[in-house]
């Protein structure tokens, strides 16, 4: 998908130059949650390169993902692709976060919150 990191737990220095989301992997639930959007990680990302991000969201599968791609810059799969059943107004993407660091990880996880906050809920 878009973003990485070798740690588990990254968090970055610097100014965050949007309130809609922290720079930390871990908490981006709960910094979505805190924009009024339910958001939970399917499961812990100990030691994992990818997490499975489960969202409400009035798009699902390739919408959402197409979405995220052309409005917000980041590139997602759909948990359908990975064999996870779809479930209205919730969707499920998958977040590979491996091989970005710093300012790329920063950057990543604003744009995934911006788009995801920007889709109307219903």
């Amino acid at each position: 998908f878009f973003f990485s990191s070798r740690r588990r737990h990254t968090r970055l220095q610097g100014d965050w130059s949007s309130d809609v989301c922290s720079s930390d992997l871990q908490d981006l639930p709960r910094q979505l949650q805190s924009q009024g959007l339910e958001a939970r990680w399917l499961a812990p990302l100990d030691g994992a390169f990818y997490g499975l991000l489960e969202v409400a969201a009035p798009l699902a599968g390739e919408a959402l993902v197409r979405h995220l791609l052309l409005d917000a810059g980041v590139a997602t799969l759909p948990g359908e692709s990975f064999g996870l059943p779809t479930q209205p107004g919730r969707a499920v993407l998958r977040l590979s976060y491996g091989m970005l660091q710093g300012e790329a990880l920063r950057l990543a996880l604003q744009r995934l919150c911006q788009g995801l906050t920007a889709l109307p809920q219903g």
